[in-house]
């Protein structure tokens, strides 16, 4: 665990919903034919009944539990046309009802790999946006009986050398991130699963299981 490196591929999540796009932009059905989509990270109380609600307009849906971490679900989207499929796609997940760990996107040939390669350190949680001025013991208290690995403060720098939208006093903040780990997974599921109770001076922390 010492070797941890932080990953922009670790699935960030946040209890808000919000919307789920690629990093390459919203695509366009009309040039593909694109009618499943592959749901990711479910959490193991979603059931058919759930995902026909969120998706409305899909035709068909199976749902089933990942082998090497049994608290998540995945399920497989059909649509009758690419467009609903699409639509369906970005559409604003639903955090609460479908879990934080969820992650939609397109089922193609390599989805069975990534089904089989999925899996979770179920005892390390990833936590972001942690706001400036939080010590290790500030983390210890809200995430009682963990051990931190390695913790990243947040860091004040100038908006110049960002680049970024100028602020008042030229400074922007980058939120700091930790790993965190747990010495039984029933812990760390417990703050998966009250992702929206971890705040620090008003600031909503994002909490996910690390991805192996």
């Amino acid at each position: 665990i010492s070797s941890l490196t932080y990953s922009f591929d670790t699935y960030a999540t946040t209890v808000n919903e919000q919307c789920h796009t690629t990093t390459n932009g919203i695509s366009d059905p009309t040039k593909n034919d694109h009618k499943t989509l592959f749901v990711s990270g479910l959490k193991k109380s979603v059931h058919k009944e759930d995902l026909r609600g969120h998706f409305p307009g899909c035709s068909n849906v199976i749902i089933k539990r990942y082998r090497n971490s049994s608290h998540l679900k995945y399920a497989l989207i059909t649509h009758i046309t690419a467009q609903t499929a699409e639509i369906n796609r970005r559409r604003p997940i639903n955090f609460h009802l479908l879990g934080p760990q969820c992650r939609i996107e397109y089922a193609d040939d390599n989805v069975s790999i990534r089904i089989r390669n999925q899996s979770y350190d179920c005892t390390t949680i990833v936590v972001e946006r942690i706001p400036p001025n939080i010590s290790d013991d500030d983390l210890r208290y809200l995430f009682p009986n963990c051990r931190i690995v390695k913790y990243y403060p947040a860091v004040v720098v100038s908006t110049r050398a960002l680049i970024t939208t100028k602020t008042t006093n030229d400074k922007d903040i980058l939120l700091g991130y930790a790993y965190i780990a747990f010495d039984d997974k029933q812990q760390a599921t417990y703050v998966i699963e009250h992702a929206n109770q971890y705040q620090v001076n008003g600031q909503l922390l994002t909490v996910s299981l690390y991805r192996t």
